[in-house]
């Protein structure tokens, strides 16, 4: 039997582009965004059960971070 990955490509790679994406949104330099979704592509890549947890809080935040970002752009009055 072969051992499976500890993070699917594809999800790895989701988690570092939303990262960097996440860092521009917040102002943040163009290169410390590469560079830390290259970091996030290679723990999920490279990782085991701690960096599936590591890279599950990460999307986790970065979703609520952005969906508090958005809400609090919206006029309500």
């Amino acid at each position: 039997m072969e051992p499976t990955p500890a993070v699917p490509a594809v999800t790895a790679v989701a988690v570092g582009v939303t990262l960097g994406r996440w860092w521009l949104a917040r102002k943040g330099g163009l290169l410390t965004a590469i560079g830390a979704g290259v970091l996030a592509t290679a723990v999920g890549l490279a990782g085991g059960p701690i960096a599936r947890a590591a890279l599950a809080v990460l999307a986790a935040a970065t979703d609520v971070l952005t969906a508090e970002t958005a809400l609090a752009r919206l006029d309500l009055s």
